[in-house]
Formats: structure tokens, sequence, C-alpha cells
């Protein structure tokens, strides 16, 4: 019988950091490139993916976005998307949640230059 040892935490929380990372891309990209109105239920889950990211993951998810491509926000369906994503679902959950001011402070930063 040999001896395991479990994997380091720093090891999973890397794994799911990156794992987080690759789904809200994937998500964004079905969710702003599509033609199709996204459904309700992808966009909370977004929204609840960028709650559990850590904050400086979460500052890059919009910026990246944007840069792309940089025609996303020039649609008025997406610019609609975005200020739903950030005002209307992400805000509320973040008061629920209890994250930081900083976090709300980019938050409210992100809605003011829509």
């Amino acid at each position: 019988m040999r001896e395991v040892s479990p994997l380091p935490i720093s090891l999973l929380s890397g794994f799911s950091t990156n794992l987080c990372l690759k789904l809200a891309y994937q998500m964004e990209e079905s969710m702003f490139s599509g033609q199709a109105v996204p459904s309700i239920v992808v966009v909370e889950t977004y929204c609840r993916l960028m709650l559990i990211s850590p904050h400086s993951l979460f500052r890059s998810l919009l910026t990246h976005l944007t840069s792309r491509n940089p025609t996303t926000l020039t649609k008025p369906g997406n610019t609609i998307l975005v200020f739903e994503i950030l005002n209307y679902r992400f805000l509320s959950l973040n008061r629920y949640q209890g994250k930081s001011k900083t976090l709300m402070y980019d938050v409210t930063k992100m809605i003011s230059t829509l």
C-alpha cells in the first residue's frame, strides 16, 4: 500500500481560477459575438462566475472583451447587455454577497463609461 498525499491548495485554486477564466471567456464569446440574444440563464451564470473570480481577474474580463473585438460595444444590443450585467445583475448580487468596496467602485466606473 502506497502513501498518498493530497494536492496542495495553491495548485487546486490555480486550477479553479484557470477554469473559471476559460469558462468566462467562452461565455463572453457566445453572449457577445453570437447573432441571437443570449439566454437570461447564461447572463446570470456569467455574473455569478464573475462574483467568484478574484478581483484582479474581474478587472480584466470586460477589458479583454473590448480589446479582442473593438466593435463589441458599438452594437446597441451588446451595450444594453453589458449594462444589464453590470447594473441589474452584478450590483445586486454584489450587494448580497458583500464584496469589497473597490470592486463596487470598478463596476460603477464601468457603468458610467457606458
